[in-house]
């Protein structure tokens, strides 16, 4: 009978709901009900399982808003956009934001002119974000790593590739596809939690 798209693309929009609404209600409770709750980067970072449903929903509703440019599906699409920035994880904004722009001006035949006259146009600006916002701790912390790596001091994201990639993996399938969720009570798991408990060398760093 094959699978329903419509019935899919329901659960995906119920689900990021729900994950929506836990995450808001994280905001405003005073106790930690679910995920892992980290406020180092100027706003509160709830990792609740699921979160993949928000990125589906948020493309799924952006290409609804090219074709049909409704205003109700915009200010969804913004909502979501505005969640993803709040988890301040600086490779799914940036990727998120990339892959949104380039469906966005895809006809446009001059797209990468504008980016790169955008880009040199903004050289002559300065934008400051308080430092106890989300986006300025993300500036300052991505300002302090780029200071490190000029001190001489390697990043940390590069230690964790090279250990991720020829050290973690025998085989190099692996290394391109990827080794699935791993399970705690796993050999895998085990090996994660390794390099995670005494290298503090963490796969979702690297997982673009």
């Amino acid at each position: 009978s094959g699978i329903d798209s419509k019935a899919m693309i329901k659960v995906v929009h119920i689900y990021t709901i729900i994950w929506v609404a836990v995450w808001a209600f994280m905001l405003f409770t005073p106790n930690r009900l679910f995920g892992i709750e980290v406020d180092s980067r100027g706003v509160q970072r709830f990792f609740i399982p699921g979160d993949g449903f928000v990125y589906l929903s948020y493309f799924l509703l952006f290409e609804k808003w090219l074709k049909t440019k409704s205003k109700i599906t915009l200010l969804i699409v913004i909502g979501l956009f505005a969640v993803i920035i709040f988890q301040v994880t600086r490779q799914t904004i940036i990727f998120t934001l990339l892959v949104s722009l380039y469906f966005l001006f895809r006809n446009n035949k001059y797209i990468v002119l504008h980016i790169i006259a955008a880009f040199f146009v903004l050289q002559f600006f300065t934008i400051h974000f308080s430092d106890d916002s989300a986006l300025g701790a993300l500036i300052n912390l991505t300002q302090n790593q780029v200071s490190d790596s000029q001190s001489g001091d390697t990043y940390i994201r590069i230690l964790e590739y090279e250990y991720f990639c020829l050290d973690f993996n025998n085989n190099p399938l692996a290394i391109l596809f990827g080794n699935g969720v791993p399970h705690d009570e796993s050999a895998y798991g085990k090996e994660i939690l390794h390099a995670k408990d005494y290298l503090a060398f963490y796969m979702s760093d690297v997982g673009y």
